[in-house]
């Protein structure tokens, strides 16, 4: 993948930097996909953790619940011109990650998570009001048995994010410059911020474990 899209690297320092917004339990939900909410836990120094759900058999098999939207809800502008997330994955060794919650999610796509920004009501259908980072995300088999500190960049640009429905903001086959328009303002005004779970056709549908446990702490959540 590019290296101007995406940045993996091991964190030399896991503070928090000036003006961003503190990530706690007070403000941070993770989803058991639209469903319900699943137990989230403090960091001490900051931050938020939890430990994915345990399915007793794998994909194609695999049943709830699923750790699906890590979210927060916001009323600040984002500005800059990227957004960071930092972060952590610890798991058993030979842990197997599943993600097809729906019997017709038939795309083989690992699981992974994306950052996730949207605008209007939490659920809501409206077409290019939430946004996933695309092609940016991390893959959870990636990290092995822990994977350190890690972060992921992700450039605010419309051709970098896609919306519910697969397009994304500069896409020459729907309306331009309403695209676009959309695009930022999602992020001029948005209602929900963080990461979202998923994998094959659906990106925040839920991701769980068999064969082993996994644990995911986030860190850090801010535009630059």
């Amino acid at each position: 993948m590019n290296k101007l899209f995406c940045i993996l690297m091991l964190a030399a320092n896991t503070a928090m930097a000036a003006g961003a917004d503190a990530i706690n339990t007070k403000k941070w939900d993770i989803w058991n996909r639209a469903v319900d909410t699943l137990p989230l836990f403090d960091v001490p120094s900051g931050g938020v953790w939890f430990d994915f759900p345990v399915s007793p058999e794998p994909d194609p098999n695999a049943t709830s619940p699923w750790a699906g939207y890590l979210i927060r809800p916001t009323s600040k502008a984002i500005t800059g011109t990227q957004i960071v997330v930092t972060f952590r994955v610890e798991a058993t060794e030979g842990v197997l990650w599943n993600y097809k919650s729906d019997t017709n999610n038939v795309s083989n796509t690992p699981a992974g998570f994306r950052v996730y920004v949207q605008t209007e009501y939490l659920w809501n259908p409206y077409d290019f009001t939430r946004w996933w980072s695309n092609p940016v995300h991390y893959k959870m088999a990636d990290a092995g048995t822990d994977s350190g500190i890690l972060t992921i960049t992700v450039p605010i640009h419309p051709h970098q994010w896609s919306e519910v429905a697969g397009r994304f903001g500069d896409d020459p086959r729907y309306p331009q410059p309403e695209g676009v328009n959309l695009f930022y303002e999602a992020f001029r005004r948005p209602t929900y911020i963080g990461i979202t779970f998923g994998g094959g056709m659906f990106f925040g549908h839920g991701v769980n474990v068999s064969n082993g446990t996994a644990r995911f702490t986030l860190l850090g959540w801010e535009a630059q």
